[in-house]
């Protein structure tokens, strides 16, 4: 190990002032860069901010609209309702509801404690993520302001990562994302700042038992503590989190009644397809290449110098996590933690920029931020575009609450794709298209009982977001069985922009539409499929580059998130 390297992680635990810059990794800067790399730095910041500013406003609009604009919120906020009410999770999907509680329960028992004081809906668990969001960007201040003693990297630091297009997706989403970076991220910095192990060890339990892919940063901090020969405490953190976790664990299955695991781990083990995670790195590599260029020239720069600071090894972890976004149902959060190690990047190479040598000092203090203007252009993004996460209108509004009201109307069980709408409606949810979809590929599941209710006509209406009477049909959501049942005893009623409401044949209607199908109207071979990365139209949702039936009343797109 670099004895130099070693001086430096040991120092930064001290208080940081005017007066105590030896302590910093970082020493004090060389003077002033001149106008012109000042000018462009302001613009640098000022795109950064804008780009925060409007995550902001994105994450206002979402807290005041009432539905639900992801496919998996409104199961979650149903999870904690369920809680609230005395129920319980991880049930069987022996009989209805058929759902699959696909995360460890922090984040529901969270959700439970909002249903508890303000009733269902989704204000608190959004709320929930977008403090955490912000709460994720003020670490990353404090830590590179702890490291480098310079308001402006370390808030160029945080303002990175409140710019990422993952982050205005997914930041102010009721999903357990944010809430799970959050503690991770916590434990990172009181790592970082020489803190109580223990405490580190609890955010790193408590991440674990919200999300349960959330393995980079304790194994990113125990190998910074053990390389940093702190042995003794590096495997006090991992055996602590991991026996911890493993208790928790293991007494959520005991009170599931041997539920808990078939739940979180066994029903997320969807097929992993090499394809999809090179689709997701191509996606990535071609929107940031300069942030991910840096990163990677800084990764390579400290470990090559063998200066192995803790976001060195946090970065490395957070690459190796991001190689989850090859299963199937995975959406752009799997790399949520590698947008958080590359902000920590970002502001780490700035801060050493300030103290190179003055040639190389001089010309990346004017190369790096014409590179990250660039950047800064080349992902454009705002409110209501089109082509990128969109964020909910006074129409939607109004279409959810006609919707809602002939939910509401409704005289029986509702079937519907989503459950937000209908729970708020007073209907409980049935099932989950997607998790029910992949469990009955893999034989988990055996979708009978639910296809004979709908051949039955015995849900007076089926709520999708897509007409399943035209090809192609989202086979990753929908089983063939499924859709045939739904075309041969159901029909369409009407058509809303992002809404398809069926009601039940007349016998004699469903008797006629089997003698004269011919040929099959589906085809049942296997799909072809790419994940989402493409946002579109309505509420940030992520389509599955399949083509979209037009609707009735128009063009619009029915976007589909298929991450469970």
């Amino acid at each position: 190990m670099d004895p130099q390297s070693h001086s430096n992680s040991v120092e930064w635990s001290s208080s940081v002032g005017p007066d105590n810059r030896a302590a910093l990794p970082f020493p004090a800067g060389r003077g002033e860069s001149g106008f012109l790399p000042m000018f462009l730095k302001v613009l640098v910041t000022g795109g950064f901010l804008l780009y925060a500013g409007l995550f902001g406003y994105h994450a206002y609009v979402l807290l005041m609209f009432p539905y639900d604009v992801d496919n998996s919120e409104g199961f979650l906020i149903y999870g904690g309702h369920r809680l609230a009410s005395g129920g319980g999770l991880y049930r069987t999907l022996d009989e209805p509801p058929y759902l699959v509680d696909n995360y460890p329960p922090v984040y529901p028992v969270l959700l439970a404690v909002g249903d508890r004081l303000l009733g269902t809906g989704f204000l608190w668990g959004r709320g929930l993520c977008v403090a955490a969001t912000f709460g994720i960007a003020g670490l990353i201040y404090l830590w590179m302001k702890g490291l480098a003693g310079r308001r402006w990297h370390a808030l160029l630091s945080a303002l990175c990562f409140l710019s990422f297009f993952h982050v205005y997706d997914w930041g102010a989403l009721a999903r357990v994302d944010m809430p799970a970076i959050f503690l991770s991220v916590l434990g990172l910095v009181l790592v970082e700042r020489g803190k109580s192990v223990g405490l580190a060890a609890a955010c790193f339990v408590l991440a674990l038992c919200t999300k349960q892919t959330m393995f980079a940063a304790p194994i990113a901090a125990f190998l910074f503590l053990y390389y940093r020969e702190e042995r003794r405490a590096a495997f006090t953190l991992l055996i602590s989190v991991g026996a911890a976790t493993c208790i928790l664990y293991g007494l959520v299955q005991l009170l599931s009644g041997g539920t808990f695991f078939r739940h979180v781990f066994l029903y997320n083990a969807n097929e992993y397809r090499l394809g999809d995670l090179l689709i997701y790195f191509r996606h990535w590599w071609t929107t940031y290449s300069v942030l991910g260029g840096i990163a990677v020239f800084f990764f390579l720069h400290r470990w090559i110098h063998r200066r192995r600071d803790l976001v060195v090894y946090y970065l490395l972890m957070s690459w190796i996590s991001a190689l989850l976004c090859g299963k199937i149902g995975s959406a752009p959060n799997y790399l949520l933690e590698m947008v958080a190690a590359t902000s920590l990047a970002l502001g780490f190479l700035l801060a050493e920029v300030e103290v190179a040598e003055r040639p190389t000092r001089a010309v990346l203090n004017l190369l790096l931020p014409v590179l990250l203007l660039a950047q800064l252009l080349g992902t454009i993004h705002w409110p209501y575009k089109r082509d990128f996460a969109y964020t909910p209108t006074r129409e939607d509004l109004y279409e959810a609450r006609n919707v809602e009201r002939i939910v509401r109307d409704s005289p029986g069980p509702v079937l519907a794709e989503r459950a937000g709408l209908p729970l708020l409606a007073g209907h409980d949810p049935i099932y989950e298209p997607f998790i029910c979809t992949q469990l009955v590929r893999q034989g988990l599941w055996d979708e009978t009982p639910l296809v004979e209710r709908i051949a039955a006509r015995e849900f007076p209406l089926i709520l999708l977001s897509r007409d399943l009477s035209k090809e192609p049909v989202d086979r990753e959501r929908f089983t063939g069985r499924f859709v045939v049942t739904v075309r041969e005893s159901y029909e369409i009623e009407q058509v809303f922009r992002r809404f398809v409401l069926y009601r039940p044949k007349s016998k004699s209607a469903s008797a006629t539409t089997r003698r004269s199908r011919t040929p099959p109207l589906l085809d049942l071979r296997e799909p072809s499929y790419e994940p989402a990365l493409k946002t579109d139209t309505i509420f940030g949702e992520s389509t599955d580059h399949q083509e979209i039936p037009e609707s009735i009343h128009g063009t619009t797109e029915i976007p589909i998130r298929t991450a469970p």
